[in-house]
């Protein structure tokens, strides 16, 4: 949960220092539907990326992150849990911070977060309104992509946007590779499975070869040795039991 909120944090501040139809491709592995009046505003094909409505009323980012496998999100809980966690260190810490709505989603291949909240920029003297979706996937490496869209426009501009905001936002599509479920994908048997596999044969190959053993051993006790009743095995030469003192009683045969 902590690298998840680290990594909203990371997002929140690098977008704070940033000024803030038809599909649009953007960095050759997600597409987002675009709007009239809106506009790319970045260069290049790296994350992050920056969207404007030409009245400069409003702007949307778009971020990629990644979640090391030994932190991945596993489950509604977990996320629910690193939901929670973004909004009490991270949103509400803004100034006048408000929650609107706090949404989470379930789709098989990806999983998320919608948060609706509001702000005060304390530069431009307004409040700010903002809608934060985040798109989780699972990469077949193990790790886990998070896509971070967050559209923020002031409180009074934001109700002409609003349709704008949530078009763009909810058509977010990831082309890139993934696997079909988030939470318990689809995967070859992990090695350390293979291992223990290895090891059960070992084992069983050596109980086997001990069985084996064991029993040619019987054998040659046949040949060689006598068992008293109490167990004890004795030489053939021997006429008592050298545990109990019994006699050893010869072997009768049928005619």
């Amino acid at each position: 949960m902590n690298r998840f909120i680290l990594i909203i944090i990371t997002i929140f501040i690098f977008a704070a220092s940033l000024s803030a139809g038809i599909y649009v491709e953007l960095g050759n592995e997600i597409k987002i539907p675009l709007p009239d009046n809106w506009i790319v505003a970045t260069d290049g094909g790296d994350f992050p990326f920056q969207l404007v409505d030409t009245n400069l009323t409003s702007d949307i980012m778009i971020f990629k992150s990644e979640i090391p496998p030994s932190e991945i999100i596993t489950n509604d809980e977990a996320l629910k849990q690193s939901v929670q966690g973004v909004i009490d260190e991270v949103i509400l810490s803004l100034p006048e911070a408000r929650i609107l709505s706090n949404t989470g989603y379930f789709e098989k291949y990806r999983t998320g977060f919608v948060l609706e909240f509001l702000s005060f920029d304390t530069v431009n003297v307004i409040t700010l309104r903002h809608r934060l979706l985040g798109f989780i996937y699972l990469h077949p490496d193990g790790h886990q992509l998070l896509f971070t869209v967050w559209a923020k426009s002031g409180e009074d501009t934001y109700p002409a946007v609003e349709n704008s905001i949530k078009t763009i936002q909810d058509g977010f599509n990831y082309s890139g590779p993934r696997t079909g479920d988030v939470f318990n994908p689809s995967r070859g048997v992990p090695t350390y499975l293979y291992l223990i596999l290895f090891m059960l044969l070992g084992l069983f190959f050596f109980m086997r070869a001990r069985q084996l053993q064991r029993s040619r051993v019987r054998f040659e006790d046949d040949e060689k040795f006598w068992r008293c009743e109490c167990g004890r095995l004795n030489p053939l030469h021997q006429a008592s039991c050298r545990r109990c003192g019994r006699y050893k009683i010869p072997q009768q045969y049928s005619s």
